[in-house]
């Protein structure tokens, strides 16, 4: 919210785009997909799980990828049709609380596409506002948009340290929002 009242304050446009509508199933036959993760998959699972929960294990899984491609594929088409109808206005950035997911990355695909760069919010209540947190370790954000903008350096470090990583992650401070919720739970 705080980052985009400071581009509006320094003049820049705020359009809100709309989440796309979520389908939950494919058109992909994922008997080919299952077919080629099988033998990655099942060899993993085989060695971590107790043999009489691989198989349901498995089935969840791919019940998990199937979700995901379908919001993919779902996403992907609607995202570049907003994005076109906001073409007249010639968008600058993308700001999104959205950083990883089918959906962030159906998004981040269409923004760069069409040369549009985006910026993602780092995500979560973290350590920094509560003193009561059992969360010790900084970790990484899966980031699919090219710029995190992220609430300290130490989680900017660690989020670049990530194979997972697709942009930059950038310190650039907490939301106030943050700061005023961190006596919450403080002794």
């Amino acid at each position: 919210k705080e980052t985009a009242f400071h581009f509006a304050m320094r003049g820049f446009e705020i359009r809100h785009l709309t989440p796309p509508r979520i389908e939950t199933s494919s058109d992909i036959p994922m008997t080919l997909l299952r077919e080629k993760l099988e033998p990655l998959v099942r060899p993993r699972l085989t060695d971590w799980l107790a043999p009489s929960a691989v198989a349901g294990t498995e089935d969840y899984l791919f019940e998990e990828v199937e979700a995901d491609v379908a919001q993919f594929r779902t996403s992907l088409p609607a995202w570049r049709k907003q994005l076109d109808d906001l073409a007249p206005n010639k968008p600058k950035v993308i700001l999104s609380g959205w950083n990883a997911g089918p959906q962030a990355t159906a998004l981040a695909i269409a923004a760069g596409e069409r040369g549009i760069p985006q910026a993602a919010t780092q995500h979560g209540v973290t350590r920094e506002i509560s003193l009561t947190g059992i969360r010790e370790e900084v970790s990484y954000e899966p980031v699919t948009a090219d710029f995190l903008l992220a609430y300290n350096r130490e989680s900017a470090r660690v989020t670049n340290l990530s194979p997972l990583v697709q942009g930059r992650a950038i310190p650039v401070g907490m939301q106030r929002d943050h700061y005023r919720t961190s006596g919450i739970g403080h002794a």
